[in-house]
């Protein structure tokens, strides 16, 4: 095997021309392509040449398993490895110690097999991540309301209601709560990714301008591992943020008050 160089030419042309943004690394070379994980990193891929086959060997170079892991996940264990497998021969590729990889690209079809290995990654980690996210927001959900419950009694629950924004839009809340004084309290949980940070920061904004007397309640989960940048966006709408981590109990007996 031998490196492959930054232009591989073939016919007069670039096999990698797609790929702009590529860089040498020992045995092959190193690319980024359009894909991108839900981190909003790169999905790069590793290619070796074979100058004397005319083939190579497309890697992610654990890519996946490492976004998978920077997300949280456990890409070891045996679902995520048992998903990998079968998303690889879906596509016509393999999996195989924490890699995605196929083993022999013919030069006319390089550039294709490229950007199918980044999606096939890209994909992979997006539902793993996805799917995980789902589990967390039923989690929270779930611990947010039996929480209301027993602080104020079911009966004062009303859970997923719709609150109108000052554009008329709708916004489904978590639970609304009847407090005292004909006072609401408009919870919503909010989960440390950017989609769930900017979805309720949108709805308490536009909402706030509509009342800006109501009390609208972000809810999450472990403080201590947000950033302080986005703890900061979310008070600019919410008028509470309480962390069902660190005595929800008492922070929801002093905004009943």
């Amino acid at each position: 095997m031998t490196a492959l160089s930054m232009a591989v030419p073939i016919s007069g042309t670039d096999l990698l021309a797609p790929f702009p943004e590529r860089w040498d690394v020992q045995g092959g070379i190193m690319l980024n392509t359009h894909c991108l994980f839900p981190s909003g990193d790169h999905v790069s891929i590793f290619v070796r040449r074979d100058d004397v086959r005319g083939v190579s060997v497309v890697s992610d170079r654990g890519a996946g398993w490492e976004a998978a892991f920077a997300a949280g996940l456990d890409p070891e264990s045996r679902a995520c490895v048992r998903s990998a497998s079968k998303a690889a021969e879906q596509a016509g590729a393999r999996f195989e110690n924490g890699e995605f990889f196929i083993a022999s690209v013919p030069d006319a079809e390089l550039s294709g097999w490229i950007t199918h290995l980044a999606n096939l990654v890209q994909g992979w980690v997006t539902v793993l991540v996805s799917r995980a996210r789902s589990a967390d927001e039923v989690s929270l959900d779930s611990r947010l309301l039996q929480i209301l419950d027993q602080q104020f009694g079911a009966a004062a629950v009303t859970r997923g209601a719709e609150v109108l924004g000052d554009s008329t839009r709708p916004y489904e809340m978590t639970a609304v709560v009847r407090l005292r004084d004909d006072k609401q309290g408009l919870f919503r949980t909010v989960q440390q990714h950017a989609s769930s940070l900017f979805a309720c920061t949108t709805a308490f904004g536009d909402i706030a301008r509509a009342d800006r007397s109501s009390l609208r309640v972000a809810v999450i989960a472990g403080l201590a591992a947000w950033q302080a940048a986005d703890i900061t966006l979310l008070g600019q709408s919410a008028t509470h943020i309480i962390d069902v981590e660190r005595g929800p109990d008492s922070a929801l007996r002093r905004l009943a008050a």
